[in-house]
């Protein structure tokens, strides 16, 4: 625990006290005040605080000062003369109390409350990850079920498996392009940066996964294949999961409602100008090498329309809920 005037901080449960009462405080506003109690007589700096308290969140400098201005309150600090908290204009803050470690000295910053707020690159990744790679389970199943129904007498379980399995390697694959785009603009400030990271993820990840596939299945079969999941499909599903992510990252009544038809725009946008999802893309090389073992017909057009909305939503909203969850504090 530490101790400055008559407030004491337990780092190891998260608590603050004054006069042995708990003072109530938000989750992101507690690491704040941990982060500058561990750098005590030191500068800490705006972008250290955005990259700790919001790790891969898009904040503002609002933010930061609404956090101080808080704490100011809960401490009966000044701005004009502090006691505790001092700011450095244009640079950040300094805490600048006394401060009195009692039992078990702890540092500033727990084993748990340093792993929840480290690397957020990494975090953004893992989480993005995370969230394709149930789309990509959720996805397979219901695929496979699908193609069950239009081909009852293949066998169920080599079916489930292949199928599962394929859908999600390539939502691992994608998710990890729109991932890696969105934590590598983690520091930009302006909302419209991360959904571009995403969106160019996306892309760059379609486009080596059809060249790739292009010239595997040119490679074992001597055709080049009509049209599968490229760059222009990428692109689209990294915007909408980007969207997602910084929908899902703000207050709102209906985030999810309109994450969620981003998602359906998205797959109507895709099967409307010419491009293909998974199912489309399978369908598509089943039409093209009959002698294979998926032998499905033609789905009709609106078929096609529906199935790709469903596609994208389930791909956009999955990695948009990972990716938020994945900047959450461990006790929001």
């Amino acid at each position: 625990m530490i101790k400055f005037g008559t407030f004491t901080l337990d780092i190891q449960n998260r608590q603050l006290f004054e006069n042995d009462q708990r003072v109530e405080l938000n989750p992101r506003y507690l690491d704040a005040l941990i982060l500058l109690i561990q750098h005590r007589g030191e500068l800490v700096a705006k972008d250290v605080f955005f990259d700790s308290v919001w790790p891969g969140v898009v904040v503002t400098d609002d933010a930061l000062t609404q956090c101080i201005k808080t704490l100011r309150k809960l401490l009966r600090d000044s701005a004009t003369a502090p006691v505790f908290i001092q700011t450095v204009p244009k640079h950040g803050y300094r805490f600048i109390a006394e401060c009195r470690e009692q039992t078990d000295p702890q540092p500033a910053i727990t084993q748990h409350s340093y792993l929840a707020i480290a690397h957020p690159g990494w975090r953004l990744f893992i989480g993005g990850l995370a969230g394709g790679a149930l789309a990509g389970l959720f996805g397979g199943i219901l695929i496979a079920m699908g193609l069950l129904q239009l081909q009852p007498h293949a066998g169920a379980f080599s079916t489930l498996i292949t199928i599962t399995s394929l859908t999600l390697f390539m939502a691992l694959l994608g998710s990890a392009g729109i991932s890696t785009g969105v934590a590598l603009s983690r520091h930009m400030r302006f909302p419209i940066l991360p959904i571009a990271s995403a969106a160019i993820g996306g892309m760059l990840v379609g486009a080596l996964v059809k060249l790739v596939g292009f010239d595997t299945l040119q490679l074992l079969t001597g055709q080049v294949p009509t049209t599968i999941t490229g760059a222009w499909e990428g692109l689209l599903l990294g915007f909408s999961a980007g969207s997602a992510y910084w929908l899902l990252g703000h207050p709102g009544r209906f985030r999810f409602a309109i994450s969620a038809g981003v998602g359906v725009l998205t797959g109507a946008c895709i099967q409307l100008s010419g491009g293909q999802l998974m199912v489309g893309s399978l369908f598509a090389l089943a039409q093209q090498y009959p002698n294979a073992s998926l032998n499905i017909p033609p789905l009709p057009p609106l078929i096609s329309l529906l199935i790709c909305m469903l596609e994208a939503l389930v791909f956009t909203v999955f990695i948009g809920l990972g990716l938020t969850l994945a900047t959450r504090s461990p006790k929001d």
